[in-house]
């Protein structure tokens, strides 16, 4: 039999099947399932909603950006929600991303939806196609607990998909909306309710009083006295603001911007903590001093700017905090006049006299934002990084948590980053390392009164990826009042990985496709050797050098050092039968790995 080297691809056509779509049981209960051309949801009563979880991954050689994922029809019964939006995919199925589909019927009856994918590949050329993914269908039952909403006089039924639009709103007031909900059934029911918003510090939504504990009571058959809480937007600041509220089960969008009615709306408010974070404060929700000891102090500057795109001066009349405990410092003389492109800045400190909760509030003219602030009884104790392994390499998902030297006397949150730095020259990131649970680099931890370790949603154990480039993560734990703790690792630069290969007989050729990942971006050199199927050498030392190849695929992928290879070896007299198994050899500038695959 005679071999030789037909092609190296990093590419592939576009199509279809391009993509693989699984439904996922996120409590792993059940295996993943395929998604076919067709997919139901179970019956759903009018005003819920139902889910499902879809994983999508690339089958190509090539990577994929997911430009959106959208449904053709029907769009305010079916919704797609995730970050599948601009979404980088690896090739040969190294990642996945993650997104859901909801059915949230608006009437009794059958229904039916088209799921549609837009996406762009690298195949030679930048090409971008849509797809259809699967017809999703669904019955609308009669509905148990009914939700609406009441904004501006206007009362509409509060949809999964639509949610609350607080539309325009100036960042001097408010707007508020009631939420009602009655319950059809013969029974009372207690309904959960909470508000999730993308700022985890100062959300411009929020609950008008705390969510009510263990949740809203709904009385049976209350159609003419609803239960009601309320939903305030209070924007600080300019701009769009999301949030999520959820009610029971279902989840509704929440959205406003901050406008500017009069020059005083313009004003840019922003603060400055001890560490240098600077924040921008929303008048829906407290600006937080966190939980100084008895008889230390908090301090939080604060800047206002009156933008230089601004046309007047804005001129403040007053500047004033109340509140048992809260102090300014540093204001200027008073009434102070802002013109565009300047700012003024002053100091404001939480010094509380006795442990407990404090509150007060802060005016700037007639912006007013709420201060809040805990006087705690003892520091929380040392706190320590302690991860379950000491050897990390690339493509690992280790764990870290966050242990204390003693149980801590106070409930506090703190803050866990993680920042990488790659050791490969002209790499500057790896976007695959990060935190599971979130997706990104940051999340906050909390350590409850009496507990030796911090959680995140329960977890102490906190799952990261270390990626597949070469460096260091750096990881610092910030609680109040209490110096940062930081912990590095290293990934240090290794042989590169074949972590897969497939060898597939298509007469007159054979086909190997390979998947790994080299951390040093340095790989090139190949070498493999054929058997037939009692051991015996076909062909051996077979060379290939693909360093140009790699180096062009590592300078426009997004995917770390991870990649997917694929070579065509075309034979002759119909030889492909008699070939028993191939070994590939790949190396790099720290050292080689050796793969097998047999009896394809």
């Amino acid at each position: 039999m005679k071999l030789a080297l037909l092609s190296l691809l990093f590419a592939a056509t576009l199509g279809a099947q391009d993509l693989s779509f699984v439904i996922h049981d996120p409590t792993g209960q059940t295996a993943d399932q395929p998604l076919g051309s067709t997919c139901s949801f179970p019956s759903v009563s009018v005003g819920d909603a139902s889910q499902l979880v879809l994983r999508v991954t690339n089958t190509t050689n090539a990577p994929i950006q997911i430009n959106t994922i959208y449904f053709a029809s029907n769009t305010t019964v079916f919704a797609v929600t995730g970050t599948f939006q601009n979404f980088a995919l690896s090739p040969s199925g190294a990642n996945f991303e993650e997104f859901s589909v909801y059915f949230s019927p608006a009437a009794v009856g059958p229904i039916s939806a088209n799921l549609q994918i837009e996406y762009t590949t690298q195949a030679g050329t930048t090409q971008t196609e849509t797809v259809p993914v699967s017809t999703f269908s669904g019955t609308g039952t009669p509905a148990q607990l009914t939700a609406t909403y009441a904004l501006g006089g206007n009362s509409s039924p509060l949809a999964v998909v639509t949610g609350v639009n607080f539309l325009n709103v100036s960042t001097s007031s408010t707007a508020v909306a009631t939420i009602s909900l009655v319950n059809d059934t013969g029974a009372s029911l207690t309904v959960p309710v909470s508000i999730a918003s993308t700022n985890i510090l100062n959300p411009a939504i929020a609950f008008v009083t705390n969510a009510p504990a263990g949740g809203v009571v709904v009385p049976p058959n209350n159609a003419d006295s609803p239960a009601q809480f309320t939903v305030t937007f209070a924007p600080g600041q300019t701009g769009l603001t999301t949030a999520t509220l959820q009610i029971g089960t279902n989840s509704y969008p929440l959205v406003g911007t901050g406008v500017v009615v009069a020059d005083i709306d313009a004003l840019q408010i922003s603060y400055v903590d001890s560490t240098g974070v600077r924040t921008s404060p929303q008048a829906a929700s407290s600006i937080s001093f966190g939980q100084p000891v008895e008889g230390t102090s908090a301090a939080l500057t604060f800047t206002v700017t009156n933008p230089i795109t601004s046309f007047n001066a804005v001129t403040l009349s007053t500047i004033s905090v109340t509140g048992t405990g809260f102090t300014a410092m540093g204001l200027p003389n008073m009434p102070a006049s802002i013109a565009p492109g300047t700012s003024i800045s002053f100091i404001v400190t939480f010094a509380p006299s006795q442990s407990g909760t404090f509150t007060g509030s802060l005016s700037i003219g007639t912006r007013v934002f709420g201060l809040t602030g805990i006087g705690a009884d003892l520091p929380i104790p040392t706190a320590s990084l302690v991860f379950d392994t000491t050897n990390f390499t690339s493509q690992q998902q280790p764990h870290i948590s966050v242990q204390f030297a003693s149980p801590s006397t106070i409930t506090a949150i703190g803050t866990l980053t993680m920042q990488f730095t790659s050791s490969v020259v002209n790499v500057q990131d790896d976007p695959a390392v990060k935190f599971l649970a979130t997706s990104g680099r940051s999340l906050q931890v909390t350590v409850a009164s009496g507990a030796t370790s911090a959680t995140y949603n329960g977890q102490s154990q906190l799952t990261f990826q270390t990626g597949t480039t070469a460096g260091t993560i750096l990881f610092t734990l910030t609680f109040p009042d209490k110096q940062p703790i930081t912990q590095q690792i290293t990934i240090v630069p290794a042989p590169v990985q074949i972590t897969q290969m497939t060898a597939v007989a298509q007469d007159p050729f054979l086909v190997v496709t390979m998947t790994g990942y080299d951390n040093t971006y340095s790989t090139g050199p190949m070498t493999f050797n054929f058997y037939d199927t009692t051991g015996k050498v076909i062909a051996s030392n077979m060379a290939v050098n693909a360093t140009s190849n790699f180096q062009q695929y590592f300078s426009t992928t997004s995917s770390g050092g991870a990649f997917s290879i694929q070579l065509s070896f075309p034979t002759s007299g119909g030889a492909t039968s008699s070939v028993g198994s191939v070994s590939a050899t790949m190396s790099n500038s720290v050292g080689t790995s050796t793969l097998t695959q047999a009896n394809f």
